[in-house]
């Protein structure tokens, strides 16, 4: 792959990932599958909405947001991860335009990527993993479609008209 092949998959990804928080309930934002460590719904539309962008400036610059330590990694408060009711929520109009932010900073942010860095160049993520720039970068997408899933899963289980069609392509 290369990176207009990425950028292509990325932008791929959108449209079902809009069509999906467009059918989320904003009078459910508080739903969550089962008690315990789960994310809410409206938790879901915030990491889903935000992260994209956030990892591959990360990747990209270095710029994670944080100061990190001299080993490149997150801060000692921040390598365990919080428990779930700790993570921000959004609604769906909400979650809509930060995706539109998100998708801005990660185009934005790739045109200034060569295509020899997206290739070889080596990167280290904060939690520890280390790879060249393009499997990171697409283990950002994977993350990402990890949540879509979770959103298609949680719009289901809460009874909305979701199938095949809507997960893949975005159709309704």
């Amino acid at each position: 792959m290369d990176l207009k092949g990425y950028i292509g998959y990325m932008d791929k990804l959108r449209r079902p990932t809009e069509t999906l928080m467009k059918m989320a309930p904003a009078d459910k934002i508080d739903w969550k599958p089962a008690e315990g460590n789960y994310f809410t719904l409206g938790q879901v539309l915030e990491h889903l909405s935000t992260d994209l962008g956030a990892e591959i400036k990360g990747f990209v610059t270095g710029d994670w947001g944080v100061e990190l330590t001299p080993e490149g990694e997150f801060p000692p408060e921040m390598q365990v991860l919080p428990p779930a009711e700790k993570f921000p929520c959004c609604d769906p109009q909400t979650a809509l335009k930060q995706l539109d932010e998100s998708y801005r900073l990660s185009k934005e942010t790739l045109a200034g990527l060569s295509e020899e860095d997206f290739r070889s160049k080596m990167v280290k993520a904060p939690w520890g993993v280390e790879g060249p720039m393009w499997a990171m970068l697409l283990s950002a997408l994977e993350h990402i479609i990890n949540h879509k899933y979770q959103l298609f899963f949680y719009l289901k289980m809460l009874g909305l008209p979701v199938n095949t069609i809507t997960l893949f392509m975005g159709e309704e």
